[in-house]
């Protein structure tokens, strides 16, 4: 699987300079050996063929990959770490707290944002109280106390 390289401001102007001279984008992606649908995109980012400005294209997709990362959902020592570290503390999986947070605060939470946040902030409690492998904690430690017992 090959790796993505996002494009350079250089390959911008040459993109601008090839959309002056009239190149095709077909002829474009080939010289630059890009995909097209990135270059298309790049276009698209910075006007159209016809008034293309590769700065205005790499401010915005400078913009853009500076805005998806600055507004975490879950703040730390907010009231919804604690609602969720709390219901993990009791095996709930992030689908039941995410149902159970919208029902209580009728704000909407995705439980792939939980997911993402126990990853970054509290990956020690992965192992804890996740699933692994299609066993839950919590059955893996009854066959020890039941093995424990009988010996």
């Amino acid at each position: 699987m090959k790796k993505y390289r996002q494009l350079t401001f250089q390959e911008m102007t040459k993109i601008e300079a090839f959309l002056e001279t009239g190149w095709k984008v077909s002829d474009i992606y080939i010289k630059l050996q890009r995909n097209k649908t990135t270059i298309y995109r790049c276009i698209k980012a910075g006007g159209s063929k016809e008034s293309f400005s590769s700065k205005k294209a790499f401010e915005i997709i400078s913009q853009r990959k500076t805005n998806g990362k600055s507004h975490p959902r879950i703040l730390t020592e907010s009231l919804l770490e604690k609602f969720i570290l709390e219901k993990i503390e009791c095996f709930w999986l992030p689908e039941q707290i995410a149902g159970r947070w919208k029902q209580k605060t009728s704000e909407p939470l995705s439980h792939e944002t939980i997911y993402q946040f126990i990853y970054i902030h509290h990956p020690n409690l992965i192992k804890l109280y996740f699933r692994r492998k299609g066993k839950n904690i919590k059955i893996a430690e009854r066959k020890n106390i039941r093995l424990k017992t009988e010996e």
